[in-house]
C-alpha cells in the first residue's frame, strides 16, 4: 500500500500545532470550561425538571391536591367534582398533623396511611412491621437529622408518640424542601388506631383532609388549573396545588444555583473572546511574513484568513466536543446533586440538547471572534509583509525613557516602562482579572449573605417565626384559647412578652387566571421585606408577592380582581409588593376584613409568635414544651420548620462558590501563563539586548512578573468596585424568576482589597514561572537577527 504524501496545507497545520502548543492548549481548556458550565447549568436544571416529572408520573400522582383542616364532610362537593367533564378519578384521605422533634430540630409532619399514598410511589412498605415504624420523605429526614433506625417523638396536641425511622422515600408531590406539607407514612393499622384516638379526644383540628383528582388527557379537556378555578368550595381550602405548581417548587433551589452558574458562564465567555483576540494577534504577528509569501504564491486573502481562523475554530470545537462527550456522565452526576438538594435520590434523566446547544454557542462565539480578529489581513501588502513581520502592528510607542524614570528604583522603572510601552498585551489579563474579581465580589458576599439561618430566611422571604402553634380543639374563639396558653407559657419560661403574635391562615383565591394561596392576617411580619409600596390601610387594599405580580403582569397601584368562585370577583388595589420564594413566589397577603369581602370565614386556629430578641434553642424548646402541655395546643419551633430549605440552599451555594473560585483561579493562572509566554516570545530581541547589557535573568523575570502583577491588581480592584455597584442588580434580574426583587449583599472594602491582592499575586507568580522561558541569546546570534 502506497501512502500519499501530506499536502502543503496539512504540513502547515501540523507545523502550526507543534509550534503553538501553549496557545492550542489554552484555547481547548477555555472552550472546555465554558461548554461545561453552559451544558451543566442548563442541562442540570432540565435534568432536575424531567427527573421530577418522571417520578411524578411513575407514582401515578394526581393532577391536583386540595387540603382542608379537620375531617371535612365533602361528599356532595366530591360527587360534583367527579361529575365534572374531563375529571377522571377523585379521592379523599385524612392525615394527622404532628410536630416532630429530633436532635434539637423540629418539623411539621402529617402522619399518613401507606394506603393513601399514590399507587406507584416507590416505598418499602414491608419495612412497616411495628405500629411505631415510620417512613419519611428524604427532605424531612434530612431536616431532622435522622438516619434509618433512629427514634424521634411526634406530638399532635392530643397525644405524644415515639416513632422509629425504618426508611426514606422520594416523595414527588410534597417532598420538596419548599413544601411545608410533609407526609410521614405509617402502616394502615397503626394509622387507623391513631386516627380513632385523635377523633375521640376532640382533636378535630389536628386532622387534615386531602382531596385529589386527575383530569383526562386531550386537547379539548380542561386543565387541572381550570378545574380548580371553577370549584367554589376550594375557597375554604388551605391550598389547592396543581401539578405545574408542584413542579415549580422543585425548581426554586436549582434556579438559584443555575442563575449563579449562568453568570459565571457568561463571564468566561467574555474572557474567551479577549483570549482569542490576543492569540489571534500573536498568530498574525508571527505569520505576517508567511502570509505575504502565501499571497505571492497565489493564495487569496480569504484563504489566508480561513487558514488562521480555522485553527481557532478547530481547537475550540475540539475542546467543546470533548466536554460534550464527558458531560454525558457529568450532567447526570450534577443532576444527582440537583435532585439531592430537592430531597430526591432517584437516577436523573439525561437531557441531550443542552450539550449540542452549548457546543454551538462556543463554536459560534469563536467563529465571530476569528472573523473580526483576522480582518486586518484584508490590508495585507505582500511586499511590506516580506519586508517586516511587525508591520501589522504599525509603529509602536517605545514608552517613556528610562532616564525619565531614573528617580524610581531600576526594577520599578523597568516594570512601568514595560506596561506603558505595550498596554495592549495586558488587555486580556486585565479583563480576566476584572471578571474574576467581579465574580468573587458577587459570590463571596452572596455566600456570606446566606451564612446563617436567619439571614437565609430574611433574604428568601420565608415564613419563619420563633414559635408556631395550632389550636387543635374545636372552639369558636381559638384566639382566646391561644392567648391564655401563650401567657402562661411565657411566664413559665421567663421570657419577655413577644413583639409579634398573629393569627394567619391560608386561603385559595383566583387572580389573573391563576389559583394561588393567599395568607389571611391583619399583621404583616417585619421579617418579610416590602420591596415597593406600603401596608394595606383598609379592606380594599392588598399586598402581592413580587413573583405573582410579575406572572400576572400587575404592578404597584394597579386594580386586580380576586374571587373564590362563590360570590363573584371583588376588586382590590395593590398597595405594596413583597419578596418571597415561598410557594414559588405566587402568593398574596390579605387583611382579615379584606378577605371577609370575598367570603365569610371562621376564625383562624393558626398562630405565629416572634420575640424582639430571638430566644436561644433551649428557651424555644422550653416554650414549645410549655405550650404543648396546655390543653388543645400543638406548638413547634417556627424557624425549625424551614431548616431543610435553609440547609439545602446553604449547601448548594457553598458548592457554587467553591466551584467558581476554583475555576477562576485555574483560568487566571492559565491565561497569565499564556500571555506571559507570548509577551516573552514577542520581545525576545528586547530581552536578549537587556541581558547582553548586563541585566540578570532573575531581574528580568522579576520585571516581567511585576508588570503582570501590577496590571492584575489594578484590574481586580476595578472589578471589585464594579461588583459593589452592579452585582446586586444583576443577581436581582437573574433571581426575579423565583420571586426576589432585591438582594442585600454585605459589602466590605477589605474583602475587595484582599481579592485584588490575591489576584495580583497569582498573576505575578504565574508570569514569574512563565519567565523561565526567557531566551539565552549570544551576541553573535543577536547581530545576525
Amino acid at each position: 500500500m502506497v501512502r500519499r504524501p501530506l499536502r502543503a496545507s496539512q504540513l502547515l497545520a501540523l507545523r502550526d500545532l507543534r509550534r503553538d502548543r501553549v496557545f492550542s492548549i489554552v484555547i481547548v481548556l477555555v472552550s472546555m470550561l465554558i461548554t461545561a458550565l453552559l451544558a451543566t447549568t442548563v442541562g442540570g436544571m432540565l435534568t432536575n425538571n424531567d427527573s421530577q416529572r418522571a417520578l411524578y408520573d411513575r407514582a401515578q400522582s394526581s393532577d391536583a391536591y386540595i387540603r382542608f383542616t379537620g375531617s371535612q364532610e365533602l361528599d356532595d362537593e366530591v360527587a360534583d367534582l367527579a361529575a365534572t367533564p374531563g375529571v377522571d378519578g377523585v379521592d379523599t384521605s385524612v392525615s394527622i398533623a404532628v410536630t416532630a422533634s429530633a436532635h434539637d430540630e423540629e418539623a411539621t409532619l402529617n402522619l399518613t396511611s401507606v394506603d393513601d399514598l399514590e399507587p406507584g410511589t416507590s416505598l418499602d412498605s414491608d419495612a412497616l412491621v411495628s405500629d411505631r415504624d415510620v417512613i419519611l420523605p428524604n427532605s424531612a429526614a434530612s431536616a431532622l437529622g435522622l438516619s434509618t433506625g433512629d427514634e424521634f417523638t411526634v406530638d399532635s396536641g392530643v397525644e405524644e408518640l415515639t416513632l422509629r425511622l425504618v426508611g426514606t422515600f422520594d416523595d414527588p408531590v410534597f417532598g420538596s424542601p419548599m413544601m411545608g406539607y410533609k407526609r410521614a407514612v405509617l402502616n394502615s393499622d397503626a394509622f387507623d388506631a391513631l386516627l380513632a384516638d385523635t377523633q375521640a379526644s376532640s382533636g378535630q383540628l389536628a386532622l387534615v383532609t386531602l382531596v385529589t383528582f386527575t383530569v383526562e388527557d386531550g386537547a379539548d379537556q380542561p386543565s387541572a388549573e381550570d378545574v380548580l378555578g371553577d370549584l367554589d368550595w376550594v375557597g375554604d381550602a388551605e391550598f389547592a396545588y396543581d401539578s405545574s405548581f408542584i413542579m415549580r417548587t422543585y425548581a426554586i433551589i436549582p434556579g438559584i444555583v443555575s442563575a449563579v452558574l449562568l453568570v459565571t458562564a457568561v463571564a468566561l465567555g467574555l474572557i474567551l473572546v479577549f483570549v482569542l483576540r490576543h492569540v489571534s494577534s500573536v498568530l498574525l504577528r508571527r505569520e505576517w511574513r508567511n502570509s505575504g509569501v502565501l499571497k505571492v504564491l497565489g493564495m487569496s486573502t480569504g484563504q489566508i484568513r480561513m487558514r488562521l481562523g480555522t485553527r481557532l475554530v478547530a481547537l475550540s470545537t475540539l475542546g467543546a466536543l470533548l466536554v460534550a462527550m464527558i458531560s454525558v456522565w457529568t450532567i447526570p452526576a450534577l443532576g444527582r446533586v440537583y435532585l439531592a438538594t430537592n430531597g430526591l435520590s432517584s437516577m436523573p434523566v439525561l437531557v441531550p440538547w443542552p450539550l449540542l446547544g452549548s457546543v454551538a454557542v462556543v463554536v459560534g462565539l469563536v467563529c465571530v471572534t476569528a472573523v473580526f480578529s483576522t480582518r486586518v489581513l484584508t490590508r495585507l501588502n505582500p511586499r511590506a509583509a516580506l519586508d517586516s513581520q511587525m508591520r501589522v502592528e504599525g509603529r509602536r510607542w517605545p514608552g517613556p525613557s528610562l532616564g525619565s524614570l531614573v528617580a524610581a528604583p531600576t526594577r520599578i522603572a523597568l516594570t512601568l516602562k514595560d506596561v506603558l510601552r505595550a498596554p495592549g498585551r495586558y488587555l486580556s489579563l486585565g479583563v480576566t482579572a476584572l471578571v474574576f474579581s467581579f465574580l468573587m465580589g458577587a459570590l463571596v458576599p452572596l455566600g456570606s449573605a446566606f451564612a446563617t439561618r436567619d439571614r437565609v430566611i430574611e433574604l428568601l422571604g420565608l415564613d419563619a417565626y420563633d414559635v408556631t402553634a395550632t389550636v387543635v380543639t374545636q372552639t369558636d374563639r381559638p384566639g382566646e384559647v391561644f392567648d391564655a396558653a401563650l401567657s402562661s407559657a411565657v411566664a413559665d419560661v421567663g421570657l419577655d412578652n413577644p413583639t409579634y403574635v398573629a393569627a394567619h391562615r391560608a386561603a385559595n383565591v383566583r387572580i389573573g387566571g391563576r389559583t394561588v394561596v393567599a395568607t389571611v392576617s391583619d399583621d404583616f411580619p417585619a421579617s418579610l421585606r416590602i420591596a415597593e409600596g406600603r401596608l394595606p390601610a383598609n379592606d380594599r387594599e392588598i399586598l402581592l408577592a413580587s413573583g405573582l405580580a410579575s406572572s400576572i403582569d400587575a404592578a404597584f397601584g394597579d386594580e386586580v380582581e380576586i374571587d373564590t368562585g362563590r360570590n363573584g370577583a371583588t376588586s382590590y388595589e395593590v398597595v405594596g409588593l413583597y419578596d418571597t420564594v415561598n410557594q414559588a413566589g405566587l402568593t398574596m397577603w390579605l387583611g382579615e376584613d379584606a378577605f371577609q369581602r370575598l367570603v365569610p370565614s371562621e376564625p383562624s386556629p393558626y398562630y405565629y409568635v416572634a420575640f424582639e430578641s430571638p430566644p436561644d434553642e433551649t428557651q424555644v424548646a422550653e416554650l414549645v414544651d410549655s405550650l404543648n402541655e396546655q390543653p388543645g395546643i400543638s406548638a413547634t419551633a417556627g424557624r425549625a420548620q424551614v431548616s431543610s430549605v435553609v440547609s439545602m440552599v446553604q449547601l448548594a451555594l457553598r458548592g457554587v462558590v467553591a466551584l467558581v473560585t476554583t475555576i477562576g483561579v485555574l483560568l487566571a493562572s492559565v491565561v497569565t501563563l499564556l500571555l506571559a509566554m507570548s509577551a516573552i516570545a514577542a520581545d525576545r530581541r528586547t530581552y536578549a539586548i537587556m541581558a547582553a547589557l548586563g541585566y540578570g535573568r532573575g531581574q528580568l523575570r522579576t520585571t516581567t512578573a511585576s508588570g503582570f502583577a501590577l496590571t492584575a491588581t489594578v484590574a481586580a480592584l476595578l472589578g471589585g468596585l464594579l461588583a459593589r455597584v452592579a452585582a446586586e442588580p444583576l443577581l436581582v434580574v437573574l433571581l426575579s424568576g423565583v420571586g426576589l426583587s432585591a438582594i442585600d449583599l454585605p459589602a466590605k472594602a477589605v474583602g475587595t482589597v484582599l481579592v485584588a491582592v490575591g489576584c495580583g499575586a497569582l498573576s505575578g507568580a504565574s508570569a514569574w514561572l512563565a519567565a523561565r522561558t526567557l531566551p539565552r541569546v549570544t551576541p553573535g546570534e543577536l547581530s545576525s537577527e
